[in-house]
């Protein structure tokens, strides 16, 4: 540590050690006995975001975070309670703005003998710039206080021994630019001792990798009272080099006359040598890259966690990616977001292994479009035999999947429509033919036999007449209706529409037939809840359900329509005490290519069109269908609807 002479005008040393204190690029804080700030340099300020006002008097601890570990925080409180003990380690601090961050620290003690007087140091520095042997542990070393230097004045005492222990180099040299002072940092980076140093002139640390020009330049900057910033690639007493960022700045007496020059500066090596990594490695990847821009695949490189390092010119082209948007990404952005995450692990797995794979993939362009490729994905192996990176080869075939997707929706269209001519046919030759042949048969038979019928009987041959007719006349509109929406000729208009007025109409229509059954139907549906839909279509749908549930419900029955809003949808619900369905058809039922029938509880007869065309309605309305049963306990056919228009 430098030896301060007394002299006459004691405050300019303190304004020399006081310039070194605030111009130090590691954080310093000065505390009391008590553990009380009593003076903080600028760095400590914009480390962790606090004026120099908000820290005076207040506890050093209270800018500690909870989130360090216990032990730690334990035994930082135990070396601010005892003056004996010295500190250094890693602790989280509490910014002004509530943030966390962590820094490396170092605490010891200083005394002065006249006054008493204990003062604590600490000294703070970024934790990207520091390393340690054991990175994480505490190191507490006991220090004994009556071997600690103590000076006359309590200023110079407080400052110099904070710079010695800062771990900035700290170098002070007179006007002709001979070394007074180096602090321990500058003996430990370059292996020259305090004694060595003293008396010598800075350029016994050239390399000779700047130029004279510099230096002059250096030189004219802080003798005309400016302080220099700038970085040296230097040499240490042993011959090895070392790179510096350092700031050089004069240092002024009361009547602004320059006495001195001092140095601070980091050792910014390690820093340097990842630069010069990091341009090598860019280096051997433009090489890669021109030997693979002709290609008219596009190839990929990462390293083993899937981060990429290169992608060619052909990538971009098919991707829409710019190559500075992709390196440095992982290959994730490229997965759709409805391909199972699973799927893409086990390739991952299998690569990991050094397997090759070949395979098709589906990706997503930089416009969210998806495209396909072939693509071949072989592991890198460096000097070692060791996996260190992965080449993909890929093949747009995106044109060749379009067509053979076209392909299969073309082979699906020609199944449904083959499905549906075969319906219609049945449904004519058989349904339609037996209706009319029924009430051709009956209308003979009352024509001929008129005046052999009481009136019982000839109520009960018109009653059934009018029942088929009735279904017949249902057939014919459900056809229709369905044959119009397959040329799209009805007329879509969706609004914001009543469902309890369309359960109202559906009772009032069906209220005759199950009064017949001795059926009990209610509409538990709410006044106020509305639906955003074609009310024709949702009318359709709804008189259906409720015409399959007198159908398929037994005498003493019930029937319910019910409604429920949830979430931005509206759920309708058809629910009887009925036969049920079996479990294997509850989703062929809304087929059209469904062959399944069942009798009524009073042996009526459905045609099959009737829950085919509820589904294309409700899908029609952003919709969905399904149903939930059981045999002989009744079935529930909900349907949803939602509840706004769908921007």
């Amino acid at each position: 540590m430098i030896k301060i002479k007394k002299r006459d005008k004691n405050s300019q040393n303190q304004d020399v050690y006081r310039d070194i204190f605030n111009l130090s690029e590691s954080g310093m804080v000065l505390l009391d006995h008590q553990g009380r700030i009593v003076e903080a340099n600028e760095t400590f300020c914009q480390l962790l975001h606090f004026s120099e006002f908000d820290l005076k008097e207040n506890n050093f601890l209270d800018l500690i975070s909870s989130s360090n570990k216990k032990g730690d925080y334990d035994k930082l409180q135990e070396a601010l309670s005892s003056h004996s003990i010295k500190f250094k380690g890693i602790i989280c601090f509490r910014q002004k703005m509530g943030r966390d961050l962590t820094y490396s620290i170092s605490l010891s003690t200083l005394s002065n003998t006249q006054t008493n007087k204990l003062y604590r140091i600490v000294t703070l520095i970024e934790k990207k710039s520091f390393s340690t042997d054991h990175p994480g542990k505490i190191k507490i070393e006991t220090l004994k206080v009556d071997k600690m230097q103590s000076w006359q004045d309590p200023e110079i005492c407080k400052f110099s021994t904070a710079l010695d222990q800062a771990p900035s180099v700290v170098v002070i040299t007179d006007l002709q630019g001979k070394i007074e002072y180096v602090n321990h940092s500058f003996t430990k980076i370059t292996g020259f001792s305090a004694q060595e140093a003293v008396g010598q002139c800075p350029r016994v640390l050239k390399s000779g990798h700047h130029s004279e020009e510099m230096y002059r330049d250096l030189w004219l900057s802080i003798t005309y009272g400016k302080t220099w910033f700038g970085e040296f690639l230097n040499k240490k007493k042993n011959g090895n080099l070392f790179w510096e960022k350092a700031s050089i700045a004069p240092i002024k007496n009361e009547q602004g006359e320059i006495t001195h020059f001092i140095k601070v500066a980091e050792d910014i090596t390690h820093r340097k040598e990842m630069e010069q990594t990091l341009a090598k490695t860019e280096k051997q990847l433009r090489m890669l890259s021109q030997a693979v821009k002709q290609s008219s695949s596009s190839i990929i490189i990462t390293r083993m966690d899937g981060t990429i390092e290169y992608v060619n010119p052909s990538f971009t082209q098919i991707t829409g990616y710019e190559y500075n948007e992709v390196v440095g990404k992982n290959l994730s952005i490229f997965k759709p977001e409805d391909r199972p995450t699973a799927e893409y692990r086990i390739i991952w797995d299998s690569l990991l292994k050094g397997d090759v794979l070949r395979g098709e993939f589906c990706n997503v362009k930089k416009n969210n479009e998806q495209y396909w490729v072939l693509s071949s994905m072989s592991p890198i192996y460096d000097e070692e035999g060791k996996i260190s990176h992965y080449v993909m080869i890929n093949e747009d075939i995106t044109s060749r999947k379009e067509a053979e997707s076209a392909l299969r929706i073309s082979e699906e269209s020609l199944r449904e429509a083959n499905a549906t001519k075969d319906k219609l046919f049945s449904l004519i030759g058989h349904d339609l033919r037996n209706a009319f042949n029924i009430i051709l048969v009956g209308t003979q038979v009352m024509l001929d036999k008129n005046n052999q019928f009481d009136r019982d009987k000839l109520f009960d041959y018109i009653r059934r007449l009018h029942q088929t007719s009735q279904n017949t006349y249902d057939l014919l509109q459900n056809l229709l209706t369905w044959a119009q929406m397959q040329m799209n000729q009805i007329h879509f208009n969706p609004k914001e529409i009543n469902l309890r007025s369309l359960g109202d109409t559906t009772i009032g229509l069906f209220e005759e037939g199950a009064r017949e059954k001795n059926i009990v139907m209610y509409n538990a549906i709410e006044d106020n809840l509305f639906a955003y839909a074609d009310r024709e279509m949702i009318d359709v749908v709804i008189r259906n359900l409720v015409n399959n549930a007198l159908k398929f419900t037994n005498s003493g029955g019930t029937i319910q329509i019910l409604g429920e809003q949830k979430n931005h949808h509206v759920t309708i619900t058809i629910a009887d005490t009925g036969m049920g369905i079996d479990p294997e058809h509850r989703e062929s039922i809304f087929l059209i290519e469904s062959t399944y029938q069942q009798r009524g509880t009073s042996g009526e007869t459905g045609t099959g069109m009737g829950l085919p065309l509820c589904r294309e309605f409700v899908e029609k309305n952003n919709g969905k269908i399904w149903v939930e049963s059981a045999k002989d306990r009744g079935s529930d056919f909900k349907f949803t609807l939602p509840l706004k228009k769908n921007n």
